[in-house]
């Protein structure tokens, strides 16, 4: 089935807690996480490690997921290097995260000391970079990616609007949800069906208020980060809820969900 699917570049970013570990590690097996941030060690299902990313990737039978923690900025270049040249029995990666990720580039370019102009600068294009060469795997000629899905962090930014976004830093912040197909914010959220975690991947919007000058509230614009692409998902939030005797909404769902509706379309306008 997953030959079938149309390939797939998505961000989904949350505060901390939401699940997004765990619905990165639901794109199509057999899958590698890249894993900075610890966040791996508790996703379902067989696991297989990659110790060192300086040797090949490991075998992959019997297993769907394959976890390599990188600890610098040298090892996720080691695993970036096994991807690009299809040395490797993966069909997707998920990042996890680009927010810790940016961290361990800030720590490597100026240790403790305070980031220069020119620092921030080559943050910003190293970062880029590498949202960049892993996007571009699904367009690899040597074997390409089926999917590619990034995780981070959310914050909140701005006084006269206030976007809910992902939590990288500087300008990547606005590039970021340029290079994907679908951007998807993580909530769980009291409704009328109780406690659910939904993906937002339409934007959200409304007014906040924040304080101004001399403590003032003022109500300013409020608005999150989120895209489809695919225009696929027209209620622009999908329930990934996990629930007992109910398939579960995963990525490759998505995919699946996606990979119909495009098919649908064409097969009527031709």
């Amino acid at each position: 089935m997953s030959d079938d699917l149309r390939s797939l570049k998505i961000l989904i970013h949350g505060d901390y807690g939401e699940g997004k570990s765990r619905l990165g590690a639901t794109t199509p097996a057999p899958r590698l996480i890249i894993d900075a941030e610890g966040g791996s060690e508790f996703v379902p299902g067989s696991k297989t490690y990659w110790d060192n990313p300086s040797d090949p990737p490991p075998d992959m039978s019997g297993s769907g997921t394959c976890i390599v923690r990188v600890a610098n900025t040298r090892d996720l270049n080691n695993v970036y290097q096994w991807l690009q040249r299809g040395r490797h029995p993966f069909i997707s990666v998920t990042i996890d995260s680009l927010s810790e990720l940016q961290k361990r580039l800030v720590d490597e370019i100026a240790g403790t000391e305070q980031l220069s102009p020119q620092d921030w600068g080559s943050v910003f294009r190293r970062g880029e970079a590498l949202v960049r060469q892993f996007r571009d795997l699904v367009y690899s000629p040597v074997k390409p990616m089926l999917c590619v899905c990034y995780l981070t962090g959310s914050v909140e930014r701005g006084r006269a609007e206030v976007r809910v976004g992902p939590y990288v830093q500087g300008q990547l912040g606005s590039t970021l949800p340029g290079f994907v197909d679908i951007v998807g914010l993580l909530r769980t959220e009291d409704t009328d069906k109780g406690e659910r975690r939904l993906l937002y991947v339409h934007a959200k919007r409304g007014r906040t208020e924040v304080e101004g000058e001399r403590g003032k509230m003022t109500s300013v614009p409020w608005r999150t980060v989120a895209k489809d692409r695919t225009d696929c998902f027209p209620r622009g939030v999908i329930d990934i809820t996990v629930e007992d005797g109910k398939e579960p909404v995963t990525i490759e769902t998505m995919m699946r969900h996606i990979t119909k509706t495009l098919n649908d379309r064409e097969e009527q306008a031709s």
